[in-house]
């Protein structure tokens, strides 16, 4: 912008600068705001306002240096300027450093105690950080100031969300939407919340809302065109819903063109708000639907970070210099996948690998400890991809494993890039990626059937056993009894402890079909946190029962989610474990057999339907891994009518699960091969 001075025209005053600046930033200007902010302060260096204006300029370029110095300068010279202070701890949270982000909204809460605003910031921040129950209380405090604060009640509806209270969520998203009702982003929110709960229509109709109000929302659009059941209520239903899966992925695919600046970021945002997660659930080969997605994936990711695209050259050893070995998770806590490989990380040869790891969730515990003490290099990078991505290139590593791609949407992401030469994904999610960027998928030999491959995109490793190194958990020092926790007293009690999307609505009838061998049976099953998923399940299940003739209510028995004590304590109250068909139990067989559960279980077609095959396998007990759906009705009843062969095969459990845990054979076959795509004559 140029100013122009003539002899009949003298230069305008710092005040008129200013309010041009203003009137470039309402028309959403802002290079040219800074520059009429400049020469105002140029004319007057003491001018807080136009600094603060300023940096308002600049953090609407994402010029975050400059906003900071404008902000600080304008502090300067008004130090009761609580916006500055707002926007200055806005700034330092984007730059991912949360104590000085807080200290900011701490001095602007110290000058306005009732100060809404900063209220909804530091429960923002809480919020990023893990920690609801401040959070909470800070957007409660700001609702309390302000009750007509949208945002306040769109980020208490979050917090909510991360919390299992779906119910409780909705009903915030619903007052954000009261007070704004163009509030896109709150539609999406709730309609997350419909979809936790189980209600996927109520889900797609907030999808299609937002995107009435903004067409461009890629969260939303991913959502409406890919979210799937948590649950089915037919065999019919899921092929519909598989079709609609398939004509979404096409749309997204012809939709966004990925040259486009705007597009290609659109198409990040969208394939890092979601996961195909539930279609793996279904029951199909999902090899030419894996392959579609991840090479999409690849394609996304290359085309917004194309640094990190091309393969990258195998870094030269020293004789003596250990091997630089990564492992990448979402899960390095209290989780499933964390408890599961926390051995390949525990049990490395320490003297011939060096070892990384990088937890990308923003949950925290006592197990992230462990892989913290356990590793060389811990990092806990969350909510950065670009952040990650440099880590793990600057670490220069030789191998990276990712332990479970396809459940947090970053982990997928990352997985997209060629951040090391070799890169491996363990079975944590046990499913091909589909990623061309993922060179191995290291698998268990007892689980893959023969001739896996065709299910890979990925080379298929066939390591040892179960492929881990799985320390027998813990049982309570006072377990629970079947009073305490609610089972009959005198019942054979089948637990069912799975998850209940796996359990597939053509496999209902096996429950009746065994209850009409077993009079004095109960089949005890863990609710879902979403209440319609429990529902339709419970529904369901009642109508395979009056078409044998029965009442669910004499039968099954559906217990709240516990804790690991009140779980174990109901596996060593029950009889026997029956596993899910199509998708087997992996963490809870583990956990059943080690309180001596004999398992009932039907090996599927794919490596995700076999892992309670494999540890039987493993332990030398094959009687109850049943030949069809009809020699595993009969095994489950057998098991209760038979006494003697009930006994007989419990003890063989007890004796024999100590080949099943602590199992360090396949951690060497594991860096053996690590070693070989290394250097391939080393072994």
């Amino acid at each position: 912008m140029k100013f122009i001075n003539t002899a009949n025209q003298a230069e305008p005053d710092a005040e008129t600068h200013f309010f041009r600046g203003n009137r470039y930033q309402i028309q959403n200007d802002p290079a040219n705001a800074i520059l009429c902010y400049q020469r105002a302060i140029d004319l007057n260096p003491d001018f807080a306002e136009a600094h603060y204006n300023m940096g308002n300029a600049y953090q609407d370029l994402n010029m975050a240096d400059q906003a900071i110095g404008a902000y600080q300068k304008s502090l300067e010279l008004e130090p009761d300027n609580i916006n500055a202070y707002n926007n200055l701890g806005i700034i330092r949270q984007e730059l991912a450093d949360p104590a000085a982000a807080m200290q900011c909204f701490q001095k602007a809460l110290d000058i306005v105690p009732d100060s809404a605003r900063t209220c909804y910031n530091i429960a923002r921040l809480y919020s990023e950080q893990g920690n609801l129950t401040e959070a909470t209380w800070y957007y409660q405090r700001a609702l309390k100031i302000q009750p007509g604060y949208a945002k306040a009640f769109n980020g208490l509806g979050i917090v909510l969300q991360e919390c299992d209270r779906f119910s409780c969520s909705i009903i915030c998203f619903q007052e954000a939407l009261k007070l704004k009702p163009d509030y896109f982003e709150a539609y999406f929110n709730m309609g997350v919340s419909f979809q936790k709960l189980g209600s996927l229509k109520d889900a797609l109709r907030c999808y299609d809302n937002a995107l009435t109000i903004n067409p461009d929302f890629p969260h939303a659009l991913w959502y409406y065109l890919l979210s799937l059941p948590t649950i089915y209520e037919s065999a019919d239903e899921i092929h519909t819903h598989r079709r609609r899966f398939e004509e979404g992925l096409e749309r997204l695919i012809s939709k966004f063109i990925l040259s486009h600046p705007d597009q290609k970021k659109a198409a990040l945002a969208g394939i890092g708000s979601t996961t195909n997660f539930y279609l793996q659930y279904q029951g199909f080969n999902d090899f030419p639907l894996q392959k579609k997605y991840g090479r999409y994936v690849c394609n996304v990711m290359q085309a917004n970070f194309p640094q990190w695209a091309q393969p990258k050259q195998m870094p030269p050893r020293t004789p003596n210099e250990r091997i630089r070995l990564g492992y990448i998770s979402s899960y390095m806590a209290s989780h499933t996948v964390g408890k599961l490989f926390l051995g390949w990380v525990e049990n490395a040869n320490r003297h011939d690998f060096e070892i990384y790891c990088y937890h990308i969730n923003k949950p925290t515990d006592q197990l992230t400890e462990q892989y913290k003490h356990q590793s060389d290099h811990f990092y806990h990078i969350y909510g950065d991809i670009a952040a990650t991505a440099r880590q793990i290139i600057s670490d220069n590593l030789n191998i990276l494993v990712f332990t479970d791609i396809g459940m947090f949407p970053p982990a997928t992401q990352l997985a997209g890039l060629r951040l090391a030469p070799i890169q491996c994904t363990g079975w944590g999610h046990p499913v091909t990626t589909g990623l061309p960027t993922i060179d191995y998928y290291l698998s268990s030999d007892l689980m893959e059937p023969e001739g896996a491959q065709k299910y890979y995109s990925e080379k298929l490793v066939r390591l040892p056993n179960i492929a881990l190194a799985y320390k027998k958990p813990n049982q309570p020092l006072k377990p629970k009894t079947r009073k305490d926790l609610g089972l009959k007293k005198k019942a054979f009690i089948y637990l069912c402890p799975q998850s209940l999307f796996k359990y597939l609505p053509q496999h209902d009838y096996i429950f009746p079909r065994i209850a009409q061998k077993v009079p004095g049976g109960q089949f005890v099953f863990i609710a879902n946190a979403g209440v319609e998923v429990s529902r339709k399940f419970r529904n369901r299940l009642a109508r395979a029962f009056e078409e044998h003739g029965l009442k669910l209510e004499k039968y099954c028995l559906f217990l709240p989610r516990m804790n690991h004590d009140d779980f174990m304590s109901l596996n060593l109250a029950s009889d026997v474990l029956l596993d899910t068909l199509g998708w087997s139990g992996g963490h809870t067989t583990l956990e059943g057999i080690s309180c001596g559960l004999p398992v009932v279980t039907l090996p599927g077609q794919f490596m995700r339907g076999r892992h309670a095959f494999a540890m039987l396998k493993m332990m030398g007990i094959t009687e109850s891994i049943a030949r069809d759906e009809k020699d595993y009705v009969e095994i489950a009843a057998r098991l209760a009518v038979d006494r003697s062969r009930y006994l007989e095969l419990k003890q063989r459990m007890q004796a024999n699960q100590y080949r099943l845990y602590n199992d360090v054979t396949c951690i060497r076959m594991l860096e053996k091969f690590y070693r070989s795509v290394i250097s391939p004559n080393s072994d």
